[in-house]
């Protein structure tokens, strides 16, 4: 089929000064091209179009762009198949259908790119045009087509943020029309780029139709008919046809080509022609000039989809937006300072405001700042600890205009903007203002539900004193259920409360100096070693000239003050923080400290240790970081006087890892004035703002893949590149979060919470409460990742560890908690020492009295999360006392309850399949959710399966551990500090079979008797309660067989194999080997094409560079490149 001449020639001489033939849909349209212009007169344009332009206001579908999109997609689609497929029918392959067939990929990238980016409603709320033949279409999309147009496609980022940037001196875009703008470029270029490709297939058809004309006209001449007498020829050739230029040229090319047979033909032809009024000549012109532009116009399509790919819009934005220049005058100065994040979600509140109130953008931005500078209260108030001025919190925070666009303030704007919120947004406001009825009423309605569909389904049919017992047993497993529903559905009606950051990563100013600190012990000859290594990483990955890292240690534990290891292990590690500092230190400031503390005796203890272990050298640091000297920091690798003032410090495990940039984060985090803690000393704690912040921690790679044990627990491990906020009830909800122990604190504000609040001997697990004291803030868009246990009993005294520590904070549920011990120093003899004190203990020594009781200053929630912990941990023994009594119950009722622990334990995955369900409703590639839901409900089975299978082992270790702590608590008063590191127990712990069975004999043994006695006595039941004893019966087994070592999984290369990989690698070099070069600066450019002719794309990128300076060490390892050339090379483009 061939199209229509008339309308070809219509293509090719188009009207002149008029852009209404950019806004049709018709396959045959001219393409996209007007005059060129210069930058200034690109401006000048820009302004014309702004006063001209009249804008329709609140929601329209306008016109049908998107569909017309699509359907550009679709038929480029088809023109790339049609290009692949034209050597079969031995067409030409003209210069532009090269551009598309090697750039193709580009233009399925944009296909991609803006069917995500421009959803619907999105496209709803761009305002459209009103007039003329533009009418319906997005504003900004217009100005992406006469940008397009006076350029030829050529953009580059000083004609965009121009062009943009004059349009708005006449009519500002909105903040949604900005961020439009690489959307519509790319839309206009794939519009372009349809109507030339219609172009280029229309000219292969009037090739075609050339070629069998001139078939006809030579058939003729061998039959001898003359051709102005065939009907046919002569209806074709009149001249109302309006032959096209690109028939007649291939016409009378093809002509030529044939030969001198064809010269009477040509001759007649052209004659024809010059009868009707085409001259050849400038036909040929014609259709050679057409050609030419629209090869160039291709190329510029395909070089500008890319450029508008590989820009920042995130820079470009900023520049364009007048929203951004105008908070930048923010009177706190802080605006600027933010990431991009934070302003990104100020300038959401904004267009928020803006439409809830029916004012402009700009009006809100402005009505923002004037709250700020009329904000009372000095900026700089107290002075800070060194004696320079500091910021008041609340005053900062009053004067920053973040205060009212997404702090407490925003009421106060939106009242002077006459602003209703709309439904969506009082519905969740109704829920943020009263969280602990929401969450409480919740939690309560729940629970009462389950345990009402118990005693129905269940128990009523029991007796009352079967239903008692069996209610009693599952009031905790059922509690389980009814937080486990309430958190999820919690977490899917709120967003993730993300915090606003202050940007440092091109530095941390010095009034945010920060301290990297590692509390640990010096334990084995190795400890400095490793120990300064991971310093290193830390220090390599975080190199900030602010940042300080130390590592804060004890000696073990002892009978007596000192041991003969003790002075080898500290020299070792003084001397390696002297090699660290040495190495990175050299000509400034030391970077790399050391503060070791002196054992003190413990009495509670019956031992020499470290005061309060991890607890007592964070607060006994900060103490010194503030000039106290009456610290047991007994040795130091330097006067610590010399420090500059330490506003923050970051507190890490000994295995936790710390990526790169992590830490200019976390402190332009707690640096922000809407995190800044206010420190309230009538309460006690913090009550505004954040004095510890907690990190989302991860599983290292490594750790998850050491073992099954490992790889089964880590669903997602490894760093993420891409991290984003994740929802956590307490933070979303409550605005605060629950402290683990790494993380960034305040120190004044840290200090004053906790640093003389509890009491000696008391508190195993302080990471809660010192975070519940000090308000702990999440951050879940900033990963730390931590080691993990490898093996299931190591894992399990942890739990136990952990559970210990929680119990211990029983005291701070009631109206009054134990107050800080008060130190004396006592004067006695060896013969007056207490009971246990060894005789080399000193005669002057500090002491403690008790205090009286002071009032628990802790919030409902904050006790909750203590409650919570505690509750968790009775869960499982519950569930065991639930299951015997279920199976031990007369008649046929043993199967409900056991279908009831069945959903207790499988509710993460029955969560998890929810998610993925509800991840498919809304969108996205199915293959995808597939792919992802089959890798999360493995893990996640996985993991419920582990759990089942030491359900009694875990009920054990908790028992065991309450009944430990409340013995000591209320009885004995030793041992409350029992730990030991997580490395210790690893080692300490057996590895071989016999180790696991001596340890989980409970579980073989319960399993063997329920199953011998539900034979005996119900053996109805004994079916049901077979899958959980057999389970129990081999837990011992599966431990031991999970907890293994991972195999390396290396498979040995043959020779073949080898060869081939060096053949490759050979071929790899020897292109980086022939390209990189004094021509190109040393740098690898993009690529070398071939065929049809030899081309270097003198162009780099950073994965390019990467590439190549990797590939040039492969080389070197692999003998192609001697050492004095690499180091050459390497030099040579470092110095480009």
């Amino acid at each position: 089929m061939s199209t229509p001449m008339a309308e070809t020639l219509a293509i090719t001489q188009p009207p002149v000064g008029s852009n209404q033939r950019f806004f049709t849909d018709h396959a045959t349209s001219c393409p996209i091209r007007a005059e060129l212009y210069g930058l200034d007169h690109l401006e000048a344009l820009a302004r014309e179009l702004a006063a001209a332009s009249a804008v329709e206001e609140g929601l329209s579908a306008g016109h049908p762009l998107l569909r017309r999109f699509m359907d550009n997609g679709r038929a480029l689609v088809r023109t790339h198949r049609r290009i692949i497929e034209a050597p079969k029918y031995g067409e030409p392959i003209t210069a532009d259908a090269e551009w598309l067939l090697d750039n193709f990929h580009i233009v399925s990238d944009t296909l991609r790119e803006v069917r995500h980016d421009l959803p619907r409603g999105y496209y709803r709320e761009l305002p459209k045009l009103t007039q003329g033949h533009q009418a319906g279409y997005p504003r900004v999309y217009t100005l992406a087509l006469e940008l397009i147009a006076h350029t030829d496609s050529c953009l580059d980022e000083a004609n965009i943020t121009r062009f943009v940037r004059a349009y708005q001196t006449v009519a500002p875009l909105l903040i949604g029309e900005l961020w439009a703008v690489p959307i519509m470029l790319r839309l206009g270029i794939v519009e372009n780029l349809r109507r030339l490709a219609d172009q280029m297939l229309h000219a292969w058809a009037q090739r075609r139709e050339a070629e069998a004309c001139r078939t006809r006209l030579v058939q003729l001449k061998k039959e001898g008919r003359p051709a102005e007498r065939h009907p046919g020829l002569l209806a074709l050739l009149q001249p109302q046809m309006a032959w096209s230029d690109a028939f007649v040229v291939h016409l009378l090319q093809a002509l030529r080509d044939h030969g001198p047979a064809a010269a009477g033909l040509l001759a007649w032809l052209e004659s024809h022609f010059a009868a009707c009024g085409t001259v050849p000549a400038e036909v040929l012109r014609r259709e050679h000039q057409r050609q030419a532009a629209n090869q160039v116009s291709v190329g510029n399509c395909v070089t500008s989809l890319r450029l508008v790919s590989a820009l920042d819009w995130s820079v470009l934005f900023e520049r364009m937006s007048l929203v951004e220049t105008l908070l930048r005058d923010d009177p706190a100065g802080v605006y600027a300072r933010q990431d991009f994040g934070t302003k990104d979600r100020y300038r959401q509140a904004i267009e928020k405001l803006a439409r809830g109130s029916r004012v402009d953008e700009l009006t809100v931005a402005h009505r923002a700042l004037e709250l700020a500078r009329r904000a009372t209260g000095p900026v700089a108030a107290e002075p800070a600890a060194n004696g320079a001025a500091a910021l008041d919190p609340t005053s900062a925070r009053w004067r920053h205009v973040g205060y009212y666009l997404i702090g407490p303030g925003l009421i106060e704007l939106e009242t002077s903007l006459a602003c209703r919120p709309g439904m969506k947004e009082r519905v969740l406001r109704a829920i943020l203002g009263h969280p602990l009825a929401v969450y409480g009423g919740s939690l309560t309605s729940v629970f009462m539900l389950i345990l009402a569909g118990l005693y129905a389904l269940g128990a009523q049919q029991a007796g009352w004193a079967w239903s008692i017992l069996l209610l009693l047993a599952a009031a905790l497993p059922a509690s389980d259920v009814a937080v486990s529903v309430v958190h999820y559905f919690i977490t899917l009606l709120l967003p993730p409360r993300v915090l606003p950051k202050l940007d440092f990563k091109d530095g941390i100013p010095p009034d945010c100096a920060t301290f990297v600190v590692m509390p640990t012990m010096l334990l084995r000859p190795e400890s400095a070693q490793v120990l300064t290594d991971r310093l290193e990483v830390h220090f390599l990955s975080n190199p900030d000239p602010q940042l300080r890292f130390a590592l804060i240690t004890d000696f073990a534990d002892a009978p007596t003050e000192s041991t003969p290891e003790d002075d080898g292990y500290l020299r070792a590690a003084l001397e390696q923080i002297k090699v660290l500092n040495e190495r990175y230190c050299k000509g400034g400031p030391e970077r790399f400290f050391l503060f070791h503390r002196r054992r003190q005796w413990n009495p509670a203890q019956g031992c020499w240790m470290g005061w309060e272990r991890k607890r007592g050298k964070l607060v006994e640091l900060n103490r010194l970081l503030r000039g106290d000297r009456q610290t047991s920091f007994a040795w130091t690798s330097s006067d610590p006087s010399g420090l500059p003032f330490i506003r923050f410090v970051i507190t890490l495990d000994a295995d936790t890892e710390l990526p790169r940039e992590t830490a200019q984060r976390l402190v332009g985090t707690l640096a922000h004035p809407l995190n800044r803690p206010r420190f309230d000393a009538s309460q006690g704690r913090v009550v505004e703002g954040y004095g510890v912040l907690q990190p989302r921690v991860g599983m290292s790679l490594i750790a998850a893949t050491r073992s099954r044990f490992s790889r089964i627990l880590a669903a997602s491990a490894g760093i993420d590149p891409y991290t984003t906020a994740v929802s956590d009830v307490y933070q979303d909800l409550f605005g605060s979060g629950s402290f683990t122990g790494k993380g960034i604190y305040d120190v004044d504000a840290f200090e004053s919470a906790v640093g003389n609040t509890f009491p000696d001997n008391h508190i195993l697990s302080h990471d809660l409460i010192e975070g519940n004291y000090a308000r702990c803030g999440l951050v879940t868009d900033i990963e730390l990742l931590d080691d993990f246990p490898s093996r299931y009993n190591a894992y399990a005294r942890r739990e136990h560890r952990w559970i210990r520590g929680d119990w211990q904070l029983l005291p701070w549920l009631f109206r009054t908690v134990p107050a800080p011990a008060v130190k004396f120093l006592s004067q006695e003899t060896a013969g007056d020492k207490g009971a246990g004190e060894p005789a080399g203990a000193p005669s002057s020594v500090p002491r403690t009295r008790a205090a009286a009781q002071v009032r628990n200053p802790l919030p409902a929630l904050e006790r909750w999360k203590i409650i919570d912990n505690l509750r968790r941990s009775l869960v499982a023994p519950s569930l065991i006392l639930l299951l015997l009594l279920g199976w031990a119950l007369p008649g046929r009722s043993f199967w409900f309850w056991t279908a009831f622990a069945v959903v207790v334990l499988a509710l993460p995955l029955l969560f998890t399949l929810l998610s993925v369900l509800l991840g498919i409703v809304h969108g996205g590639s199915l293959l995808l959710h597939l792919r992802d839901a089959r890798k999360r409900l493995k893990a996640t089975a996985g993991q419920m399966a582990l759990t089942l299978c030491f359900l009694v082992e875990q009920a054990r270790q908790a028992l065991d551990a309450i009944a430990r702590t409340l013995g000591r608590l209320h009885w004995r008063q030793r041992n409350l500090l029992e730990w030991e590191t997580a490395a210790t127990t690893e080692r300490r712990l057996g590895t071989g079979f016999r180790a696991f069975w001596v340890a989980m004999w409970l579980a073989p043994v319960l399993a063997s008797a329920t199953a011998l006695a539900l034979g005996v006595f119900h053996p109805a039941a004994l079916l049901t309660a077979c899958p959980f004893l057999l389970a129990w019966f081999v837990s011992p087994a599966v431990a031991y067989a999970i907890s293994r070592p991972g195999k390396s999984g290396e498979t040995p290369l043959s020779l073949e194999d080898r060869a081939e990989l060096r053949g490759i690698a050979r071929k790899t070099w020897s292109f980086f080997e022939t390209f990189v070069g004094l021509d190109d600066h040393w740098l690898p450019p993009d690529n070398y094409q071939q065929d049809p002719k030899g081309a270097v794309a003198h162009r780099t990128s950073p994965t390019n560079m990467g590439l190549y300076l990797l590939s040039s060490l492969a080389a070197h390892d692999l003998g192609y490149l001697t050492l004095p050339a690499l180091v050459d090379r390497l030099e040579k483009t470092f110095d480009t």
